[in-house]
């Protein structure tokens, strides 16, 4: 099961906390319960998708205000990036480490 940590939030009780990706295309945004009070991430800011032909897993910026950065550096918007288990994503100010 693949699931997300954060790493950094502006709440600092949810440092630690686990989202599951449960289904993809997986939704990150405001409209997590986790994430709905965080002031630098869209309500639909990215999505994770998986490509079961080949095993991996990609991050989308879906036009987000604040963009998203994989490992620091930055994604051009709609143009899924590859992420693997490590990576460091950044929605905002909100970091979550992949696992």
């Amino acid at each position: 099961l693949t699931y997300l940590v954060i790493e950094k939030s502006s709440k600092p009780e949810n440092v630690g906390q686990k989202l599951t990706l449960i289904d993809y295309p997986f939704l990150l945004g405001r409209n997590l319960p986790l994430l709905s009070e965080e002031q630098d991430i869209s309500r639909k800011h990215a999505e994770i998708t998986y490509d079961a032909h080949n095993k991996k897993c990609y991050i989308t910026d879906l036009k987000s205000t604040n963009g998203v950065t994989v490992d620091g550096v930055p994604i051009r918007p709609e143009e899924p990036a590859e992420i693997q288990p490590g990576s460091m994503l950044g929605l905002g100010l909100v970091l979550v480490r992949k696992f």
